[in-house]
């Protein structure tokens, strides 16, 4: 995943509510990345620089359901000398902006988040983001999504960090659902996602069975 999804460390949440909208916030120091992406850094922080975050959001009482917000965190990622163009820190800077609307069965949901990758010789920018809106009636619930990644695109060009395990796409998807209980569900969907210059489209349709305990 390019986003940071796992954390250890300490986070302060809260809610402040008044006559038009309560204020929501949630503020975070962690042990921040890894030398590899996929690394969560959990009883040492390799280099002892930790990530920090804030996150606020906003509900107005006018539109139930309604919720509107951004986030921002930075992080100093250390370095792996076993990696080409990993000698020195990468200084990461994560901003984005979030909007949800739930009611009367219908569900509309955006995001979108800016990364930089800061280096001594060069910078790297992504842009991720995604639409998704879906209806339940009944035991059915239907939905449709596009999202992206926008990126370096060419292997002389790509974040070392990554390697190259980020692609630049866009992809659009859909499906319906059935309840088969509280805890379980069906679920039938289909999409399609288009590559860097057409070189790596897919498409596909699967069946997933989920069952809770």
């Amino acid at each position: 995943a390019l986003l940071p999804t796992h954390m250890v460390g300490l986070q302060l949440e809260g809610t402040i509510s008044g006559a038009a909208l309560a204020f929501k916030y949630v503020a975070w120091v962690s042990n921040g990345r890894g030398k590899e992406h996929s690394e969560t850094q959990i009883a040492r922080d390799a280099n002892k620089s930790k990530a920090v975050g804030l996150n606020l959001g906003l509900e107005p009482r006018a539109i139930p359901g309604l919720v509107v917000g951004g986030m921002a965190t930075r992080d100093e990622i250390p370095p792996d000398g076993g990696m080409p163009g990993r000698e020195l820190p990468v200084r990461e800077l994560i901003v984005g902006g979030y909007a949800a609307y739930s009611a009367h069965g219908l569900e509309l949901l955006a995001e979108y988040f800016y990364m930089k990758h800061s280096g001594r010789h060069k910078d790297f920018d992504f842009h991720m983001y995604y639409v998704q809106a879906g209806y339940e009636v009944s035991r059915f619930f239907f939905w449709a999504r596009h999202e992206g990644v926008r990126g370096p695109r060419d292997d002389e060009n790509f974040d070392p960090y990554f390697e190259d395990t980020v692609t630049w796409h866009s992809k659009y998807l859909g499906g319906v659902g059935y309840r088969l209980s509280t805890l379980s569900v069906v679920k039938l969907e289909g999409w399609v996602k288009q590559g860097t210059d057409h070189l790596n489209d897919e498409s596909g349709i699967g069946i997933q069975v989920a069952i809770g305990f």
